[in-house]
């Protein structure tokens, strides 16, 4: 898929999530990424750690919810730490949205 259709996609899907529309903001998703996520997700979506999923191999994490992502950041999963307390749910949906956007 083009780059840029790609872009366009994640952009409209961040916007669309199960109980309705909420706008994240992947910009700031980038900072919060670059502080919590990037050690073991990699700069670019390329896992860094074992077991970890590969953004840039995609399908697993983009055929998920929104919602399925937030409760995934929230409680965490398999070796991932929970960020509920540590992060908002905005900050966490802007993370998404960052996610979803330029990987």
């Amino acid at each position: 898929m083009p780059k840029m259709r790609r872009i366009i996609l994640g952009a409209v899907g961040v916007l669309v999530l199960v109980e309705g529309a909420w706008a994240a903001d992947p910009f700031n998703g980038a900072r919060i990424y670059n502080k919590h996520c990037v050690s073991c997700h990699g700069a670019n979506g390329r896992a860094e750690m074992a077991a970890t999923p590969d953004f840039k191999a995609g399908a697993q994490t983009f055929l998920k919810t929104d919602k399925q992502l937030l409760d995934i950041i929230k409680n965490g999963k398999s070796i991932m730490p929970g960020y509920r307390g540590m992060l908002t749910d905005a900050e966490m949906l802007d993370s998404i949205a960052h996610i979803r956007t330029f990987f």
